[in-house]
């Protein structure tokens, strides 16, 4: 039995090593995000429904926080948190404005090889809905747009 619960313990111990690891470095993307994102803790705090100290307790990699937060706080900042490959549902982290046509047209003042944060791009599209023209999207920009959506609100129509 002793071999059995030195096993255990050895076993429990990595886990709990490599879980607070994982923990530090998601919450250390999160805030880099946010920071990159230019948004302060408060505004990620309410965009994910949760409180700042929980935010904080995200960023510093804790963990008391829940897996909820954790799911919250980073699609809040476009954070996906994908376990093996990403699915086609997710919303990139990186928009390049040149990639999507509608987008290139919506912002004219923006270089196409001008890489944009998901609340950037959705602010472009969401500014200038009337001088879109739907029937030219391809099917990415046009999963892009739910997908922006879906995230952040509003209406497309898309």
């Amino acid at each position: 039995m002793d071999r059995v619960e030195n096993i255990m313990g050895r076993l429990l111990g990595n886990e709990q090593l490599h879980e607070s690891e994982l923990l530090i470095a998601i919450g250390q993307r999160v805030r880099s995000r946010r920071r990159e994102l230019g948004l302060s803790m408060a505004e990620v705090a309410r965009a994910s429904g949760i409180s700042r100290v929980t935010l904080q307790r995200v960023e510093e990699g804790k963990a008391s926080v829940s897996a909820g937060a954790l799911a919250s706080v980073s699609q809040a900042v476009g954070l996906p948190l994908g376990l093996g490959q990403q699915h086609l549902e997710q919303l990139p982290n990186k928009i390049r404005v040149g990639d999507f046509p509608g987008l290139v047209s919506l912002g004219w003042q923006i270089a196409p090889s001008t890489v944009l944060a998901p609340y950037e791009a959705w602010s472009v599209y969401a500014r200038n809905w009337r001088h879109l023209d739907r029937a030219t999207l391809s099917d990415d920009e046009t999963q892009l747009l739910r997908l922006l959506e879906r995230q952040f609100g509003g209406t497309s129509t898309v």
